[in-house]
């Protein structure tokens, strides 16, 4: 959280906080995260929460968001820590439902970051960012968001032997075609690996009473999915 806050008078506060901003991004869309307390050079503002919205960003437990902080009033002052942490509010007690991560910048410039949220949310619909600047500025931010489900799609199976069960079936897909997914699996097939094309896969073996033993594999990239069962 933003250390030290002090009462400073309104025209004061107006005039900083145009000195920090921050863009948050997931699933192909981003928003204006809104400015709360901070300390700028020589001035700090203590705000009331929570914070007004300005549009709530789709994420799903699990996923990625990226963040771009900026300090317009100091160009080239870019942010040596970014901390993320997951809030709700009764009324206006604010809950901290998950301890603080630490983003990691993108590359070596240092503006954009990228964080991933941790795998259950407990009904929390806000982000709470905090951020640092090399010159002693810090500020923290909040982004309403929104609960985004993956809608995912059936494919049709994948011959290896012609009128056998020699097959994956069951294919289900987010994110990409039924066509990529089904040359992918004929190609997997060959030579499975946790690491391919880019996708992180992982599979496990099952011998269902009920019906054919098969393996079960999963691979993913970002928020693109291909699942299929391999008889």
């Amino acid at each position: 959280m933003v250390a030290t806050i002090m009462a400073v008078s309104p025209t004061i506060a107006a005039a900083s906080d145009e000195s920090f901003s921050l863009k948050v991004s997931s699933h192909g869309k981003s928003v204006d995260a809104s400015l709360g307390s901070f300390c700028g050079t020589g001035s700090c503002s203590d705000s009331a929460y929570p914070l007004e919205a300005h549009g709530r960003l789709p994420i799903h437990s699990g996923g990625t968001i990226a963040l771009r902080p900026d300090s317009p009033a100091s160009p080239g002052v870019v942010a040596s820590r970014v901390r993320v942490s997951i809030v709700r509010y009764k009324g206006d007690d604010r809950q901290y439902t998950s301890e603080p991560r630490d983003a990691r910048p993108t590359d070596g410039s240092r503006r954009a970051w990228v964080i991933q949220l941790p795998h259950l949310l407990h009904g929390a619909r806000v982000l709470s960012v905090d951020v640092a600047y090399p010159n002693g500025s810090s500020a923290n931010f909040e982004a309403a968001f929104e609960p985004h489900t993956h809608v995912s799609k059936s494919c049709r199976h994948v011959a290896f032997t012609p009128n056998s069960d020699d097959m994956a079936a069951g294919i289900r897909v987010e994110r990409v075609s039924c066509t990529f997914a089904r040359n992918f699996i004929r190609d997997f097939d060959e030579a499975p690996a946790e690491r391919y094309r880019g996708y992180t896969c992982t599979w496990r073996s099952v011998d269902p009473a009920d019906s054919l033993a098969h393996t079960r594999f999963r691979c993913t990239r970002g928020t693109r999915v291909i699942f299929w069962k391999r008889y």
